[in-house]
């Protein structure tokens, strides 16, 4: 059938949407490729550098994969589908070229192309497909919370994959088109090289294959010429390299064209970095759908989050719209609830009359005084002007909140080492439901030390489930209040992802909030 969306989305997608406009920003070009001209046409060759990479861990099949790593996975796995060209529309065709969901929705079949080959030439086939999806589901991974209600994974015929769920569910189909899902890893190559080195150096069936890495450091990738569509890819190749925790660094690197292009998060970067590269003319700055979340998610479990008054404590002493507006200085805006812009949140106003812990000084210190004090530590890889921020908020009541800046920290929340992180949680497909519930989901490794809600967690799945438009955004609301009120996850701000690029980089989409450069290419 063609790659319309699913029922249950299709339905949602007629409500209104918020305003993907944000302040000082021009309208973001979400699905449109990046050229300074009509008549500007692709030229082959050329490789480019792109800044921002910053993690080691790049099989979303194994545990400790985060979706910060999207940017630099998508060119070597490629995708069964690709995200529509604006928030709401019709998947694309990627390895697969179709679906077809059985008439109760209980089964989904995905249709692959033929001929496909992974980059060390084995065939990409639907055992293949098989495979990955069970590792999901056996490893506990990331993306295991879209497989939830998946009863079986079975291989039809070379091209044909049948998906049977336990009950109901059309969320998988956009998870395989927004998040690692859709990534098809070599059952091969994983078997001959183990785990480990798998994870550091994987193969898959993208646009570009792994040359040399050095883990979190460079990431040197090569045009494949197994990729389905190779002759539309125009680039010899990517080097992704890490440019630092400073954006004012990397800036510099753009203007001076030491590298071509990154993506910064509106929700943490700094304001007057971002708004240097928008009035530079040599630069394009394009911003998409303010869907993505700085979160604050907490231990509930130990010392002293496991006291509801400290995780309320925090919420009353933390002023969002004032970091909204003097540190974000509108690239990002305020975020009450456990969401950004969405099918369920049309503003976050809405969001802000959602949440009962509003900025209460006077509420905060009497928390406090009661807890006989409240001091914490925030383990995150996150620089941003708003931790000093919220630490000068929380210590008008009393709240001495430090923190450790480390790569480590995905670790350190899986194990349950931390009492506080500070994160980026992303739901591009403006689909709640389709949204990442990593952190709030019972099963999840990042969830496993954070809280346990089942009325939540049964809320979460009946949204899921539900085809009434009316239901789910009713359950969603309940959801994102009871979240709020317990302090659990904490959003603080949203905003968009900005991809920035040079002027001699062309043809650049923004893709999953990302800068997708498998159709790029360099002016001579």
């Amino acid at each position: 059938m063609p790659l319309a969306r699913s029922k249950a989305l299709a339905t949602l997608v007629g409500l209104t949407l918020a305003s993907f406009l944000v302040a000082g920003c021009a309208p973001p070009q979400t699905g449109a490729p990046v050229t300074d001209s009509a008549t500007s046409k692709p030229v082959d060759g050329g490789v480019i550098l792109v800044g921002g990479l910053a993690t080691k861990a790049l099989d979303p099949g194994q545990v400790g994969f985060g979706t910060q790593s999207l940017p630099w996975t998508h060119p070597i796995y490629g995708s069964l589908f690709e995200p529509p060209n604006d928030p709401g529309g019709d998947i694309k065709p990627g390895l697969a070229t179709g679906y077809e969901y059985s008439d109760d929705n209980l089964q989904l079949t995905i249709t692959l192309r033929e001929g496909l080959k992974f980059q060390d030439e084995t065939p990409l086939d639907a055992d293949a497909v098989v495979w990955n999806f069970n590792r999901h589901i056996k490893n506990v991974t990331r993306e295991a919370q879209f497989f939830v209600d998946v009863a079986s994974v079975k291989a039809a015929s070379p091209v044909k994959v049948v998906v049977t769920f336990s009950r109901p569910q059309q969320i998988l189909l956009d998870a395989l088109a927004y998040a690692p899902s859709g990534f098809i890893a070599s059952p091969a190559s994983f078997e001959r090289m183990g785990a480990d080195a798998f994870n550091i150096s994987p193969v898959g069936a993208g646009p570009f294959k792994i040359t040399r890495v050095d883990p979190g450091q460079e990431l040197v990738l090569e045009k494949a010429d197994t990729f389905w569509d190779a002759d539309n890819v125009h680039l010899d190749g990517i080097t992704f390299i890490n440019t630092g925790p400073d954006p004012q660094a990397a800036l510099v690197q753009l203007q001076s064209d030491s590298i071509q292009s990154i993506t910064w998060a509106g929700t943490y970067t700094s304001a007057a970095v971002l708004s240097a590269a928008q009035k530079d003319s040599a630069l394009t700055v394009i911003a998409g759908p303010s869907t993505r979340m700085l979160i604050l998610p907490v231990n509930a479990f130990s010392p002293p989050f496991n006291d509801l008054r400290a995780r309320q404590a925090i919420n009353y002493c933390m002023d969002r719209e004032a970091i909204a507006t003097h540190i974000s200085d509108g690239f990002a805006q305020p975020a009450y609830v456990l969401s950004g812009d969405s099918l369920a949140l049309k503003k976050w106003e809405d969001g802000r009359d959602l949440n009962p812990l509003r900025p209460d000084v006077d509420k905060g210190k009497k928390l406090v005084d009661e807890l006989g004090g409240l001091a914490f530590t925030i383990v995150t890889p996150l620089s941003t002007e708003i931790l000093p921020a919220l630490q000068q908020q929380w210590a008008k009541c009393g709240i001495n909140a430090q923190v450790q800046r480390t790569d480590d920290w995905l670790s350190l929340v899986q194990s349950g080492k931390y009492q506080a992180t500070m994160a980026i949680l992303g739901n591009d497909s403006y689909n709640p439901a389709s949204g990442s519930t990593s952190y709030v989901d019972p099963a999840a490794a990042n969830n496993r030390y954070g809280f346990r809600d089942e009325k939540v967690w049964n809320n979460i799945l009946k949204a899921k489930g539900t085809p009434d438009q009316g239901k789910a955004i009713a359950l969603w609301h309940e959801i994102w209040s009871s979240l709020a009120e317990n302090g659990f996850v904490n959003p603080i701000v949203s905003g968009p992802q900005y991809v920035v690029v040079s002027a001699d980089l062309q043809g650049v989409t923004p893709s999953r909030g990302y800068g997708d450069f498998t159709h790029a290419w360099l002016k001579q």
